[in-house]
């Protein structure tokens, strides 16, 4: 039986890069195109069948709202998700009629993979590992959704004195242990440099280049980085997914240490009114009146 053919269709090649590779993650063997238009989408289509749309609405030329109804009419069987920030009501109305899923974005990588399953009649990978609705996600958890929602080759979370306190994912031959002294290093004075400037959350980031391995470090807190390890090929281009994804999984990170009773650590409010100086008190005059004779 030949594998199921996705085509995925948006003209901004960070996105299409990161659905391919959490697409890849899954390892179902998915015979993955993409193309930045409706119109090579359609010549796509006259190659071979389609087993799945994935496509951005706002496309350059036709509409994906337009590239879905030809689809539609060329092959009913065909499986359409839509990804975009600018769907109204009616617009939503009318992927609905076509038997098409919507998502919105900012994209949760994790929904999506689960639908792309169930759309191509696969059970999805993590049904049998997820954890219950009442389950809490620790810090390993949501580290391992990271690494595979980015595709990277490691994730870790550091103290300030370079202790990993959580890895998912590791990088071979890469020195780990001998760079986390520079990293957090740097990360301690990109946060005095944050608290010079008055921020009261950090939100900070770092990217480092390399010939094999780049790494992107994020701040969790005061007290802790979050970072993300790459290969050198694919690493400068997923600069977009880090800012969007390792935000918020170091959002989520921060609240999970609050809940555990670590020291996240918080800058000083801004309306705090400085300590005022000491009170300078004049010394006693020293009377100049004379005696009479």
């Amino acid at each position: 039986m030949a594998a199921p053919r996705i085509l995925i269709v948006d003209d901004q090649r960070d996105i299409t890069r990161m659905l391919r590779a959490a697409l890849e993650t899954l390892g179902r063997g998915y015979v993955i195109v993409d193309v930045p238009s409706a119109e090579e989408a359609q010549l796509e289509f006259r190659r071979g069948p389609v087993d799945l749309l994935v496509t951005d609405l706002r496309l350059p030329g036709i509409s994906g709202l337009e590239l879905l109804k030809r689809l539609h009419k060329a092959s009913s069987e065909a499986r359409m998700i839509v990804i975009s920030a600018y769907a109204d009501e009616t617009t939503r109305a009318e992927f609905k009629r076509l038997g098409a899923i919507f998502f919105a974005k900012p994209l949760s990588l994790e929904d999506f993979l689960v639908a792309v399953q169930q759309s191509l009649g696969s059970r999805p990978a993590e049904a049998a590992s997820a954890p219950a609705a009442d389950e809490p996600r620790g810090l390993a958890s949501r580290m391992a959704r990271l690494r595979r929602d980015l595709g990277a080759l490691a994730v870790l979370l550091v103290d300030l004195d370079s202790r990993v306190a959580e890895q998912d994912g590791e990088a071979l031959h890469l020195d780990i242990a001998g760079l986390l002294p520079p990293l957090m290093t740097a990360f301690s004075a990109s946060l005095q440099v944050s608290a010079a400037l008055g921020g009261r959350v950090p939100a900070n980031f770092h990217f480092f280049d390399g010939s094999a391995y780049d790494i992107y470090t994020a701040n969790v807190g005061l007290s802790f980085a979050l970072l993300i390890v790459f290969d050198s090929e694919g690493g400068v281009a997923q600069t977009g997914p880090v800012l969007r994804y390792a935000r918020q999984c170091a959002d989520d990170l921060l609240n999970t240490l609050r809940e555990m009773g670590a020291d996240s650590g918080s800058f000083p409010p801004k309306s705090a009114a400085p300590a005022a100086p000491p009170a300078v008190v004049a010394p006693p005059v020293k009377s100049q009146a004379k005696t009479a004779p």
